[in-house]
């Protein structure tokens, strides 16, 4: 069964080759969905994988660009601790502005 967690928070950030990221949820579909299907691309001023690394995410180990805001053993809503962590990189993440949605 669903939960809110996994389907509205953003679990993961994939970096396109022309700059732009998709930012999934848990079942790799865009936040709000639970299969995968349309995609928006979002160009996010300043944003790179330095600063990805910086907040925390940790990258994927396979030849996608692709960062996790949380792993299983970090699942948010498991533990104060795991809350915390999430939290205080999305207080990061949210900081960034949005600059162009690329809807294709």
């Amino acid at each position: 069964m669903p939960t809110v967690r996994t389907v509205f928070l953003p679990y993961c950030i994939e970096i396109n080759d022309d700059g732009t990221f998709h930012i999934l949820n848990r079942y790799y579909a865009p936040i709000g969905l639970q299969k995968r299907g349309h995609v928006s691309k979002y160009k996010i001023e300043g944003l790179t994988e330095n600063n990805l690394i910086s907040m925390g995410l940790v990258r994927s180990n396979s030849e996608h660009h692709v960062y996790f805001f949380y792993a299983d053993c970090t699942t948010p809503t498991t533990s104060p601790e795991n809350w915390k962590r999430y939290s205080e990189i999305m207080e990061e993440f949210a900081k960034y502005e949005i600059l162009d949605v690329i809807e294709h």
